[in-house]
């Protein structure tokens, strides 16, 4: 699964080779440390959730799944 960034939550999305947005986001973020601590957290929060004993665990419960319906 991507890792992916959700606008606000806990990241920026903006265009490729648009650098003028990039500053703002940047400028946004250095100067709301409350912000920063939110957006911190939140994306470790989905890390986490996509750590590789998650995934094995997942795997795990898919493949006795199908051994269930064979």
């Amino acid at each position: 699964m991507l890792f992916r960034s959700k606008e606000n939550d806990n990241g920026y999305l903006f265009e490729p080779k648009d650098e003028e947005t990039l500053a703002e986001h940047i400028l946004t973020i250095l100067s709301n440390p409350e912000k920063q601590e939110k957006m911190s957290q939140r994306s470790r929060e989905i890390v986490m959730r996509h750590s590789i004993d998650n995934a094995i665990s997942d795997y795990e419960s898919i493949y006795k799944d199908l051994a269930k319906t064979s």
